[in-house]
């Protein structure tokens, strides 16, 4: 019988970073679990179990319990009766979600003195906080699951490690039965929420954004209609609006990555490479690295680009 293959561990030059860092996001993640559990109890019908067809919109802390339970009561629906009781009432729920809400974010404000104080001592950060959109929390984070650095040799390696790598024309995914060799917590970094953020209040990267939307826009101005079908026999179209913008996003992302693995590896004195599209397959124009910090707009700069 064959031994069974020992885990090589990485060794991380910043364990501590990572250790409070993935303490940060689990108190995090309880904190919404939570809200969705007691939320999932107030619009369950308590006669006959059935799903409710009215949903919060609003954050819980924001309630006027007096004015909006009365609210609520009118929008209830259920196909047992005409105005049916949850399983918990609306005031339970925002007596609830308050305390959990507040414990929790107390516990995540604690962590960001610790993850402050630890990035002073990365040598990245100074080029990261710089960068409009990635704050200390999402810096800790890519840093966390990235370092080290000279794990990765290459760009390619390191877009492979988060799940954006190119095998036979088409991009990774997770597929049932197979094995996810790439970081699932990076990918989501990479492809939606630096993105997100730089859509949002980038200078650099959103006008990057833009200029990516454009090249899509221009090459894809129909959808298509490539014969994919759903299980229940639904056309899939290719090009659709939201299928440009996940495009975009993922080729920001990659983007992204590969101005930090080059920055990053300068800064700790380590060899770099041009990506293999360029060394290779002889791709010109390559975008080099923002300045960081990235300098502030003009006064006459589009709304979109602040």
């Amino acid at each position: 019988m064959m031994e069974k293959e020992k885990r090589i561990t990485r060794r991380r030059k910043y364990p501590y970073l990572r250790a409070v860092q993935r303490t940060l996001y689990q108190v995090q993640n309880v904190r919404i679990a939570c809200y969705n559990r007691f939320q999932a109890l107030l619009n369950t019908c308590a006669e006959c179990g059935g799903r409710m067809e009215h949903r919060l919109k609003r954050d819980p802390l924001q309630y006027d319990r007096a004015e909006d339970q009365e609210e609520e009561e009118k929008k209830k629906r259920c196909h047992c009766r005409g105005k049916p009781a949850g399983l918990i009432t609306l005031d339970q729920f925002t007596s609830l979600t308050h305390t959990i809400a507040t414990r929790c974010e107390n516990l995540e404000n604690a962590m960001d003195g610790p993850i402050r104080e630890t990035l002073r001592d990365v040598p990245i950060y100074e080029w990261l906080s710089g960068i409009w959109g990635c704050g200390h929390r999402l810096g800790a984070s890519v840093i966390a699951n990235i370092d080290p650095i000279s794990e990765f040799p290459t760009i390619s390696k390191l877009w492979a490690y988060a799940g954006m790598d190119v095998v036979d024309g088409r991009g990774t995914s997770a597929s049932s039965g197979n094995e996810r060799k790439w970081n699932w917590e990076l990918h989501c970094l990479a492809c939606e929420k630096l993105p997100g953020q730089f859509v949002k209040q980038g200078r650099f990267y959103r006008r990057q954004y833009d200029l990516i939307k454009a090249d899509y826009k221009a090459a894809h101005p129909e959808e298509l209609d490539k014969g994919r079908r759903s299980k229940t026999g639904k056309v899939i179209l290719s090009y659709t609006p939201i299928h440009i913008e996940r495009m975009t996003r993922r080729k920001l992302g990659k983007l992204f990555l590969a101005h930090l693995w080059l920055v990053w590896r300068r800064t700790e004195g380590l060899p770099v490479t041009d990506p293999y599209i360029a060394a290779i397959g002889g791709h010109t124009g390559m975008i080099e690295p923002p300045e960081s910090p990235e300098p502030k707009p003009d006064e006459e700069a589009e709304p979109g680009h602040e």
